[in-house]
């Protein structure tokens, strides 16, 4: 039982051995947070609409097009609203942007937003994107 996850699981189901609500544990995707980069931490990656390449997200792209090691000319960023595909983390299948896998459902991120076509799996990012305001 390493880093507080079962391992005999059903395929697509850990618990995470953290307490949640009703002192139960959590039931979460297999993958959570084992996939992604260093900017998200998601199960999916994209394909750029702009130059039909698969990026993690869509600043790792624009960090490999936009290197000093790229010619100038063929430097770029991706048009994130533009983005009609993404690669599931987990079983690789391509398919167009939605939450959930087509082909074994996991979660691709637990925020997600369809228009702006982004997934994540942190929990800070939501609160810094939506405050909980104090009673």
């Amino acid at each position: 039982m390493e880093g507080g996850f079962l391992t005999e699981m059903p395929k697509g189901l850990e618990i995470d051995r953290s307490l949640g609500a009703r002192n139960q544990p959590v039931v979460e995707a297999v993958g959570s947070g084992s996939f992604g980069c260093s900017h998200y931490r998601r199960n999916c990656k994209i394909r750029a609409p702009c130059c039909n390449e698969v990026f993690d997200c869509r600043h790792c792209h624009n960090e490999a097009k936009n290197s000093i090691d790229t010619k100038p000319d063929d430097r770029h960023d991706v048009p994130r609203h533009e983005v009609k595909k993404i690669i599931c983390s987990r079983c690789g299948t391509e398919q167009d942007v939605q939450q959930n896998c087509i082909n074994c459902g996991v979660c691709m991120g637990k925020y997600f937003c369809a228009k702006c076509k982004f997934f994540d799996d942190d929990n800070w990012r939501q609160g810094e994107l939506f405050p909980l305001q104090e009673m």
